[in-house]
């Protein structure tokens, strides 16, 4: 190779070297391992079944002064019978996805049929390494008109559908399956009126899922 030519790729790969950085900087996201007990706030005893969502979300660019707020992905995990959940560590490099920046990732709720999302736990938001996290819930004692607002605050907390949404098979499986209990959960309300609104939202959420 003549030197020309050799000083004319090493000055190309240089150049090249910032729209590269660029690039994986853009599509590189992850987050640490997330875990902890959920137990009855009265008996103090570990509650299996327990459906806790997190949610990863910034803001992007959106023009050159506006920016938008996003979720760029959603987890979700069950408690086993010892009251235990896991949300595992993760990373993915998704060049569909724009720079995002003022990261946080946050709990959005801790749900269980027959429960309020009424949960006591330590603040849990801009972690960047939680440590165990442990919430304790109430058993709902109210209204069938109060518990489809229960139902209705667990159904937003699935709703982190951003078209590039990462998302794995079997986290989006037991999505599928928290938004059918709660849809279970509703139609067991007979006396509220609007519950339709409901049941159609969540079956509208549930196919937007089974297309991620």
């Amino acid at each position: 190779m003549d030197t020309k030519r050799f000083v004319k790729i090493a000055v190309s790969c240089f150049l090249a070297l910032p729209i590269t950085y660029c690039a994986f900087a853009k599509g590189y996201n992850s987050g640490p391992e997330i875990s902890g007990v959920v137990t009855d706030l009265y008996s103090g005893k570990p509650l299996p079944g327990v459906y806790v969502v997190w949610h990863w979300s910034g803001r992007k660019n959106a023009g050159f002064v506006d920016s938008q707020s996003i979720c760029y992905r959603a987890a979700i995990a069950t408690t086993d019978n010892s009251g235990r959940y896991v949300l595992p560590s993760w990373n993915v490099f998704n060049l569909g996805l724009p720079y995002i920046y003022d990261k946080k990732d946050e709990v959005q709720i801790v749900f269980k049929p027959g429960y309020s999302n009424s949960f006591t736990a330590p603040l849990a938001s801009s972690h960047k390494d939680h440590g165990p996290l442990d919430f304790k819930l109430p058993q709902f004692r109210d209204s069938e008109e109060e518990y489809i607002k229960v139902l209705w605050q667990a159904y937003g907390a699935a709703v982190c559908t951003y078209q590039n949404l990462t998302i794995d098979k079997r986290q989006k499986a037991q999505m599928i399956d928290y938004l059918s209990i709660i849809r279970n959960e509703t139609i067991k309300l007979q006396s509220v009126k609007d519950r339709h609104q409901l049941l159609d939202a969540c079956s509208e959420l549930i196919k937007q899922y089974k297309q991620y």
